[in-house]
């Protein structure tokens, strides 16, 4: 009995120190978005024995991203079929609008590897962490430090707003720079003509802090215009930076991305990319790839559409970075659909066939189907 109200005062105690902290320190209100992501599918590894193994720990395939292998870093088996469910993410983002010219926004992503989530180890993660400075109206500039999602590339980093279930090799391997940690200056010189330029740790793995007397640089120039729920834009994002560790050999590459609406319900997106790793240890690498995605709204609620992706790496790695695997061209397509279930809840199908062809070993051949529920509240 003592126990017992021992725990009850301790636990009213700590509930009021909670509300008064809450009372002192929470001044204003937050802005507060999520997503969700999970499903089930099949897949199998055909032909030869696998050899792509892209930068983020995935492996081809509609469940690629999603494998147990993806936690564990062994490579699937030749021949094997694997029927899995998935939870792929939940995520939860803050946003927090201090006076009129201040922003701090934390996009945090919360997986467990055991279940298909490539949020491993411990669990939780920080896809965005960044403050935002307001630094001029006119024209509108902005700076922002922290962890910031760049503006390159076609695929957007919600499962929730992305076509198809699954990723493609480019930004699997992150053959272009897709999250980084640094600084960014953002100028709009009207509303069709914006200008981010950024300072980073690292282009491919910002958790890598090398030791550099210079940083990597990446821009973006991006040009848009038609209506603001149907834009079109243009967007060429230049780079540069080492990515060793050291100030040299250097990195550089550029990614260019069209997305325009031809009609009111059809969309395309277009992406091409090239990048070069010097070596370090390694041969100089290079990298294409190419990028191409159709999207069909044939109802209020049901869309459908095709995916095809290409990637080339040209030689076996550079030393410090090896970013598909292997001397490769890997070829990837995919038939997708979805259906509007009701405001913010989605559920999703694909079918996708990738070709690995390595320069040594036999070609792979990769089908998979896979189904999922995705939800943005």
């Amino acid at each position: 009995m003592i126990k017992k109200l021992i725990f009850v005062i301790l636990f009213l105690l700590s509930a009021t120190h909670e509300s008064i902290a809450a009372e002192n320190y929470v001044k204003g209100g937050f802005e507060m978005a999520g997503f969700f992501n999970g499903g089930f599918g099949w897949q199998r590894f055909g032909g030869g024995p696998p050899t792509e193994f892209d930068y983020d720990g995935s492996f081809p395939g509609v469940l690629g991203s999603v494998l147990p292998e993806v936690a564990t870093g062994i490579a699937p088996v030749e021949g094997e079929d694997i029927v899995e469910a998935f939870m792929e993410v939940f995520e939860l983002d803050i946003i927090k609008q201090i006076a009129e010219r201040a922003t701090l926004r934390a996009d945090i992503l919360f997986g467990r590897s055991q279940s298909g989530s490539w949020v491993i180890v411990p669990g939780i993660d920080l896809e965005q962490a960044y403050m935002t400075l307001r630094l001029s109206n006119s024209p509108a500039i902005d700076l922002t430090i922290g962890r910031i999602g760049t503006q390159a590339g076609f695929e957007p980093f919600e499962p929730y707003f992305n076509d198809t279930i699954s990723w493609s090799v480019l930004s699997r391997a992150v053959l272009y720079p897709y999250i980084i940690t640094g600084v960014q200056l953002g100028i709009e010189f009207s509303d069709h003509v914006a200008l981010v330029i950024a300072a980073a740790n690292n282009l491919v793995n910002d958790s890598d802090i090398t030791f550099n007397d210079i940083p990597s640089f990446v821009t973006t120039l991006k040009f848009s215009w038609g209506a603001d729920d149907r834009e079109n834009y243009l967007a060429i994002s230049p780079y540069l930076g080492p990515e060793g560790k050291n100030s040299r050999p250097l990195t550089y590459g550029s990614d260019a991305t069209l997305v325009v609406w031809p009609t009111k319900s059809v969309q395309l997106g277009i992406e091409g990319l090239y990048r070069r790793d010097n070596g370090d240890g390694g041969p100089n690498t290079d990298y294409a790839g190419g990028f191409f995605n159709l999207h069909w709204d044939i109802t209020e609620t049901f869309f459908g559409g095709l995916r095809f992706s290409y990637a080339r790496q040209f030689d076996d790695g550079s030393g410090i970075l090896n970013l598909t695997g292997a001397k490769q061209s890997i070829y990837e397509s995919s038939l997708f659909a979805g259906y509007h279930i009701t405001d913010g809840v989605m559920l999703k199908f694909e079918g996708r066939f990738d070709v690995v062809d390595p320069a040594v070993g036999r070609t792979q051949m990769v089908p998979g189907v896979a189904m999922a529920l995705a939800a943005a509240f």
